[in-house]
């Protein structure tokens, strides 16, 4: 059984994906700070750990992270519209939050690390087919910030031999989305 951490486990990816863990076998550890998030959006609460903690803490991080062996990092201020009106809050939660929680897990020995980035880290104004190979030009603070937290990711794996994969997600929805304010949620809400 490997032992999972989850920042930001308690908002939409986080709740849908911890379920599917510990299904898998996992034991797995929701770390978040409910500025999002809610136990609410998880099905039988009383089978994960649960620490209320926020990223930009270092030493909650530190404690939280013992024992653990892989993390998956998903908390975030995740809204492009909401790093425009309030872009400090954007990159200290994103960019600050993201070396926090990679250099705690430095310093707690986890060697496996998923990111949750975004599309936006890459297409803004890039030209169309994107791939791996394209030049980052993010047009939002949230997609700056994500792109900060790659950056990052990369030096960790390189400097300190952790195995780290960043994933640019865009436009998710699913089960618990209905809060969410991107566009295809926007777009479901009109047609109701």
């Amino acid at each position: 059984m490997t032992r999972v951490l989850i920042t930001g486990g308690c908002g939409f990816v986080g709740s849908n994906l911890a379920p599917i863990l510990l299904r898998e076998g996992h034991e797995v550890v929701i770390y978040d700070n409910f500025s999002r998030g809610s136990k609410f959006y998880l099905d039988d609460v009383g089978k994960y750990s649960i620490i209320n903690g926020d990223i930009r803490d270092k030493s909650s991080l530190l404690s939280a992270f013992e024992n653990v062996e892989v993390i998956i990092h998903l908390a975030a201020y995740g809204s492009v519209v909401e790093s425009v009106k309030n872009p400090i809050e954007n990159y200290s939660i994103n960019a600050e939050g993201t070396f926090n929680v990679l250099n705690a897990a430095r310093e707690a020995g986890v060697k496996k690390f998923i990111f949750a980035s975004t599309g936006g880290a890459l297409i803004g104004n890039s030209l169309a087919a994107v791939n791996e190979q394209s030049v980052p030009r993010p047009i939002s603070p949230y997609g700056a910030s994500k792109l900060a937290g790659e950056g990052y990711c990369c030096a960790f794996a390189n400097s300190y031999d952790m195995s780290i994969t960043a994933l640019r997600f865009a436009n998710v929805v699913g089960p618990i989305s209905w809060h969410k304010k991107g566009v295809i949620t926007n777009f479901f809400k009109a047609i109701i």
